[in-house]
């Protein structure tokens, strides 16, 4: 008897692992990205996704999500119940996605002051012109994050409220992330790498978030994972967490080398040294209503590294919340999406009254 219930628990086993195998190599339909967008505006490869809702109110200022150019912006926009996205839609505003897509070849000499000066103000631009909107509420996360601090310093009449979500702002010497600390050493071979791939592909930056917990990301997870096989719902999350780590774009080498180089090797942004195409990034004009968003478990970008925003701008305006997650939970966590963001919009909400352009012809579509 004892032999058959270890027989039938062997062969338990085996089937729960050929279980996994099939779902990892044969994912289910994840249905990542639920809101349902438009294409409005494309322009070299970069695209400006506009969310369809039948609830916008006219008095909100239009926000526009800037995410980061290592991975998909559907981590924004990961399910229904969890999607940031859906929060914004739900609470009236006029939604629009930076869609940085994937660069070729010929953009590997592509520079972050064409990310800033060009393809955000063009997408800023359009949004103004659609929504018929004379700023918009600007939301960055992680590096851009850094993009929408660097904008609203140089715009800063474009933009009616900023959100800044987990961007490497500062980069001290003294953080635990270890994103942090190995590209900060001088001997850090940047410009190698840079040159060596002309752009870097996502398998280059996935190998050094599996560092960041080997033992976690080769086998912890997978024994959750074995564990969840007969709980569809968590089951399905896991799924659509990993379809969208592995779902990485490439970055300009250039971008690369300068976000390393100025940022983790010099620390130039906070110190106001950062030149962006012709003028410097001064932090000090971002005076617009500010809420800066910090996980304090991020091991990916330090708190220590988006804090110091807080202090240097000169808004009379600004909130920080430092939340008990990761990086991720910011956007995914069942308790970020059940008090942190219904206080962020609420907070966005009292300050997004935005007037139209009618007063100079135009008609809000």
């Amino acid at each position: 008897m004892i032999a058959d219930k270890e027989g039938a628990h062997t062969v338990d086993s085996v089937n729960r692992i050929n279980k996994m195998i099939s779902l990892i190599l044969n994912p289910p339909d994840l249905k990542l990205q639920p809101m349902v967008f438009d294409i409005v505006y494309s322009f070299e490869g970069t695209k400006l996704r506009r969310y369809r809702s039948s609830n916008r109110n006219p008095d909100l200022a239009p926000v526009i999500f800037v995410y980061a150019l290592i991975n998909k912006p559907s981590i924004l926009d990961l399910e229904s119940g969890k999607s940031v996205v859906e929060k914004y839609l739900e609470a009236g505003y006029d939604v629009y996605m930076i869609d940085w897509n994937h660069p070729s070849e010929a953009d590997r000499y592509t520079t972050i002051s064409d990310y800033v000066n060009r393809y955000i103000k063009r997408m800023i631009k359009k949004v103004k012109e659609i929504s018929g909107k004379e700023n918009v509420n600007l939301f960055g996360y992680c590096m851009g994050g850094t993009f929408s601090a660097m904008y609203a310093a140089l715009y800063p009449e474009d933009i009616k409220t900023l959100t800044i979500m987990a961007a490497p702002i500062a980069f001290p010497k003294k953080v635990n992330a270890l994103l942090h600390i190995l590209p900060s050493k001088e001997t850090f071979p940047v410009k190698k790498i840079a040159d060596s791939y002309h752009i870097i592909p996502p398998s280059f930056f996935n190998s050094a978030f599996f560092l960041l917990d080997p033992v976690r990301n080769s086998l912890t997870k997978y024994m959750e994972f074995y564990d969840m096989l007969d709980d569809d719902k968590k089951l399905m999350n896991f799924l659509r967490m990993e379809f969208w780590v592995d779902d990485g774009i490439y970055m300009p080498g250039e971008v690369y080398r300068e976000f390393l180089d100025y940022g983790y090797m010099q620390n130039l942004l906070i110190e106001g040294k950062w030149k962006v195409g012709d003028s410097y990034v001064d932090l000090t004009r971002i005076t617009m209503p500010t809420m800066i968003l910090v996980a304090s478990n991020d091991n990916i970008v330090d708190p220590e590294s988006t804090k110091p925003l807080y202090d240097i701008i000169k808004s009379p305006d600004k909130k920080i919340i430092v939340y008990p997650t990761g990086h991720i939970g910011l956007a995914v966590s069942g308790k970020t999406h059940n008090d942190m963001w219904p206080a962020v919009i609420g907070w966005t909400n009292e300050r997004s009254i935005s007037t139209s352009d009618k007063k100079k012809g135009k008609k809000q579509k």
